[in-house]
């Protein structure tokens, strides 16, 4: 008895890390943005994630969901649209073409789609539970009414009766743009696509390698191998992915080089400024910046022009160029 009773108070604690761990709490459900989009059926979609399956658990279908897949089911790799309906199915999409570009963005050791900063507007209250969040003031602030011009026309043109009420009555105008606001849900900017929540770029928690996300500010220090594909030096093969360099045209091209094949030949080290992959083709969004055009770590701090030292019997401090960063540091390091 007492050893069963240990068992059934661990078995909670078991529960949760298992459920923390797994597969299920990472695929983002989508949510609707408001009225208008569920009536035309849009969805605030995060980063779809794919769920990976090992040859054991695909023979038997199963990807660690709530149920199995069908047999049909080929692909190891899947993404959810929707994990419950209300006929009992799971809505998937085959994910072998989205994993193989995330598999090549693994070598890079790179964060993909950076994440928001949290909006500094108070968080957005619940309508069940505080009622309507709208205030006299956001209501009839200029800027706000203006970003709403498109969304009340939609809303007239869908409502039939509205509609046909404005064109016997123009003077319904104002009624009707007080119920459309008080209909809308005003706040924090959470709808918004930037501050939308944003999965894992990567394969699922349990293989190596995976692409992590990290919050916007952290510059990567790991530098990925690249060629040019162009003379001008816009268009960077790295990873088997083709990518966009912002800084082209100098770093390590000649102009004498007329020939494609021999640019490509140059091997060069950039930096990854912008990772993103498209959620609904899987296509990597990549810019990088060449190396020698990047800011200089602290440990690998280069001069900006060069310095010739030369010993001195009577002066300890070398001669120096007086705008040479390098020199100044030493400087107020050692012989101040």
């Amino acid at each position: 008895m007492a050893a069963a009773g240990a068992a059934s108070r661990r078995a909670p604690a078991s529960f949760n890390s298992l459920y923390k761990g797994s597969r299920l709490v990472q695929v983002v459900q989508p949510e609707f943005k408001d009225l208008l989009s569920r009536r035309k059926e849009e969805y605030s979609r995060p980063v779809r994630q794919v769920i990976y399956s090992t040859p054991a658990s695909n023979h038997r279908r199963d990807y660690g969901l709530k149920r199995a897949m069908p047999k049909p089911l080929d692909s190891r790799y899947i993404t959810v649209d929707n994990l419950d309906t209300p006929y009992g199915f799971t809505e998937y999409n085959p994910g072998s073409s989205k994993s193989l570009v995330r598999k090549r963005l693994q070598s890079l050791a790179q964060s993909s789609i950076p994440i928001p900063r949290k909006s500094k507007d108070r968080p957005e209250l619940s309508p069940l539970l505080y009622g309507s969040s709208n205030t006299q003031e956001q209501k009839f602030d200029p800027k706000f009414l203006q970003s709403l011009r498109s969304e009340f026309i939609q809303w007239l043109q869908s409502q039939s009766k509205t509609l046909q009420a404005l064109y016997d009555n123009p003077r319904e105008l104002e009624r009707l743009a007080q119920q459309f606001l008080d209909g809308t849900r005003i706040g924090s900017g959470s709808n918004e696509p930037e501050h939308a929540p944003l999965g894992t770029a990567g394969l699922n928690y349990s293989l190596p390698g995976v692409v992590y996300n990290q919050p916007e500010g952290i510059t990567a220090t790991r530098f990925v191998p690249g060629r040019r594909l162009e003379r001008n030096g816009h268009v960077v093969a790295t990873a088997g992915v083709v990518a966009m360099s912002d800084v082209g045209g100098s770093v390590n091209v000649n102009n004498n080089w007329d020939d494609k094949n021999r640019i490509r030949q140059n091997l060069e080290n950039f930096t990854v400024k912008r990772l993103k992959i498209a959620p609904n083709s899987g296509q990597a969004l990549l810019t990088v910046q060449p190396h020698s055009r990047t800011n200089n770590r602290p440990g690998q701090l280069t001069p900006r022009t060069p310095t010739n030292y030369v010993s001195s019997s009577n002066d300890s401090i070398r001669t120096h160029n007086e705008s040479n960063a390098l020199y100044k540091l030493i400087n107020n390091s050692l012989f101040s």
